[in-house]
């Protein structure tokens, strides 16, 4: 291997620095240089590193909706078609069902309410429709609330794997939306969406329940999947342009509304299991907070370099994510930001007015980034 001009010296055929006029003593007169920082255009290079197919995992967004459709066609909700129930309540453990409970809650445009909690409530009763949902079968709660909704005569359905106690509790008494694609769990929240979404279309009239179209959200989510998959270069490729944008700085995710907050806490989760320095807020908040995002007086943010200069004085980027209707204004409320960009998905063509697409979209594509940024080395 030849040697590597750098600063003044050179890398021998082990890799150690030689400063120039000065004798290697073991580690006197070594410097320390920033590790290589994955090519994300280099496909390759991109295959070897990912040894636990986070990308693989992070793409099933598509497939995820698409197992759900097919639960339904194959009847296992059975019985909910154009039911009009007083109300429907989703009852999720904490984290990713919480989160696929809000995003339905602030998006659906039903003819009754959706009601999102902890638990089964007491009012509970037999015109109602309680959506059981998390990702570990053996959760007290779970079985809990499974329990109490049957006990009260609701139509219920489990959005959970069907095993253990909660398969004790529910077996020939619950519907079951099982888990068919294996995802790693920080990837789930498409999972518990698809389910919300599939018994939400099954209640509507027969008219409604075109509104929530499962294999055109796949459809979308496949698309964002294909544009940010590996072989697509960085500037043709939403997922690696964001995860290089968010590489070697604090960031925020806000949203414009309560479903993009919702995205924008999903956002900053999926970048801290990458490594990454995150934080969610909502808006109002980070405008507020804009003052406190710029560096130190004496550091220029146009040579900040996240090797070498100190971690406190990373500057902090703002992403807000808003629906294409909104992006306008919400650029406008971000224009006391110093350093703040709006994420839409621009991409959907005939679907662009599909708030719920523009969501799945954007939900693949943080995904997707989020693996990209856990290869580069995150921070």
């Amino acid at each position: 291997m030849r040697p590597v001009t750098l600063h003044g010296g050179r890398h021998d055929e082990t890799g150690r620095h030689h400063e120039a006029g000065r004798k290697d003593k073991g580690v006197v007169g070594a410097m320390t240089t920033p590790m290589p920082v994955l090519d994300l255009d280099d496909e390759a290079a991109i295959g070897a590193a990912d040894r636990h197919a986070v990308l693989r995992s992070a793409a099933t967004a598509g497939a995820q909706l698409r197992a759900a459709q097919a639960a339904v066609d194959e009847g296992e909700l059975t019985g909910l078609a154009g039911m009009r129930p007083r109300s429907l309540v989703l009852v999720t453990a904490a984290g990713r069902p919480a989160r696929a409970a809000a995003l339905v809650s602030s998006t659906a445009t039903l003819g009754f309410p959706v009601v999102r909690v902890p638990t089964t409530p007491s009012w509970v009763g037999p015109l109602d429709v309680v959506v059981v949902a998390g990702d570990d079968a053996g959760d007290p709660a779970l079985a809990h609330a499974t329990d109490a909704a049957l006990r009260r005569r609701a139509e219920t359905v489990v959005v959970a794997p069907f095993e253990g106690p909660l398969r004790d509790v529910a077996a020939g008494r619950a519907r079951s939306l099982a888990p068919r694609i294996p995802a790693h769990p920080r990837h789930m929240l498409m999972r518990y969406l698809a389910g919300f979404l599939a018994v939400a279309a099954e209640l509507g009239r027969p008219d409604e329940a075109a509104a929530v179209d499962l294999a055109a959200l796949a459809d979308a989510a496949d698309a964002e999947a294909v544009r940010g998959g590996p072989g697509n270069e960085i500037f043709h490729n939403p997922a690696k342009s964001l995860a290089s944008r968010v590489h070697g700085r604090r960031v925020v995710f806000t949203g414009a509304d309560a479903p993009h907050v919702e995205l924008a806490r999903h956002a900053g989760e999926a970048a801290v299991f990458a490594g990454a320095v995150a934080a969610s807020a909502p808006l109002p908040d980070v405008v507020a907070a804009a003052p406190t995002f710029r560096p130190a007086a004496d550091v220029d943010p146009l040579f900040f370099d996240p090797d070498l200069d100190d971690p406190g004085d990373r500057p902090i980027r703002a992403f807000a994510f808003s629906s294409v209707a909104d992006e306008d204004t919400t650029r406008r409320r971000l224009a006391t930001v110093p350093d703040a960009e709006v994420l839409v998905a621009s991409e959907l063509g005939e679907q662009s007015g599909d708030v719920v697409a523009q969501l799945v979209t954007l939900a693949t594509r943080v995904d997707l980034a989020a693996a990209y940024l856990q290869l580069m080395g995150g921070h």
